[in-house]
């Protein structure tokens, strides 16, 4: 991209970025701290989420954010540490949480009540989707790898926002987080050199929409906000999910469990100090986890 290209960020991202702000805004000396312990260049975000399940009190979607280095044992160790699922595990493990706290990992917690925008609806939703589509228009064919591939899939995407049964609260959360995870690298963009930026997410239904939107969603957000950090660069090099083979658990899987355990736990509590204690052990394990290492963890509640 040139300099004298006009940047795309689109009432799509606007929205989500809005929701952020103040937050990071509020975890900046935290963050500085992080981000400055690592000498990387490199950065992976991890993520998995709790929307809008039965029994479960909020909807939490957990970002872990990990410097990319010395990933073959961090990765050994998850293997051995982290063997299950939260919703799998009577009780959490000293490893497990000793592995939830490493000085390696950073947690944002997400939480909401039904979207992650207020007042969400399908109308809304045709809306944004029509405005940024109308954005991105005039700038489709500049050379910005994926633009014209993401206007087609958008396009797409607001033919099927006209049937009835469209489900607009998926695509909120598909917004939503593909956004997010674009927002985290900017946050360690703007705090050190980032030349490569990888997402990793479970792989359930929400980044697997609609031909796998997410994905196109969170590249094009990462090269919007690029242009803050350096005018005219398409940003760092980014490694997301590979979806050939929907058949086995994503290498990467281990890893996850840190944002699982997290999700878990916290989309499990209505938030209030009395209802911690009438959670199972291993909800209070984790709720108290984080609550004893803000530097490792956070639950920001964005609606």
């Amino acid at each position: 991209m040139k300099a004298s290209e006009p940047v795309i960020r689109t009432p799509l991202v606007r929205a989500i970025e809005a929701r952020l702000e103040q937050p990071f805004e509020h975890l900046r000396p935290t963050l500085d701290a992080f981000v400055s312990a690592h000498a990387a260049t490199g950065w992976v975000v991890l993520s998995d989420y709790v929307v809008r399940q039965q029994g479960r009190a909020m909807s939490a979607a957990a970002f872990t954010l990990m410097p990319a280095i010395d990933f073959n044992s961090v990765y050994g160790f998850a293997e051995k540490t982290a063997r299950c699922d939260f919703k799998d595990c009577d009780r959490i493990g000293s490893e497990m949480c000793e592995f939830i706290t490493s000085p390696l990992f950073f947690t944002f917690c997400f939480t909401f009540l039904d979207n992650p925008f207020n007042a969400l609806s399908a109308e809304q939703v045709r809306d944004m989707l029509d405005a940024s589509i109308e954005r991105m228009a005039p700038h489709v064919h500049v050379h910005v790898p994926g633009r014209e591939h993401l206007h087609k899939k958008l396009r797409q995407l607001r033919q099927e926002a006209n049937a009835k049964a469209f489900n607009f609260r998926l695509v909120g959360d598909l917004l939503f987080l593909s956004t997010a995870a674009a927002y985290i690298g900017l946050q360690v963009g703007r705090r050190t050199r980032l030349e490569k930026f990888g997402w990793f997410s479970d792989k359930d239904k929400i980044v697997e929409a609609h031909n796998e939107i997410a994905m196109d969603l969170f590249a094009s957000a990462v090269a919007d906000y690029w242009q803050e950090i350096e005018k005219g660069s398409a940003g760092p090099k980014l490694g997301k999910l590979d979806f050939e083979d929907h058949a086995t658990r994503p290498w990467y899987d281990p890893m996850l469990r840190i944002a699982d355990h997290i999700a878990g736990a916290v989309a499990g509590w209505n938030q209030s100090a009395e209802g911690i204690d009438g959670l199972s052990p291993k909800y209070q394990q984790i709720l108290r986890l984080i609550a004893m290492h803000p530097n490792r963890a956070q639950i920001i509640r964005i609606d």
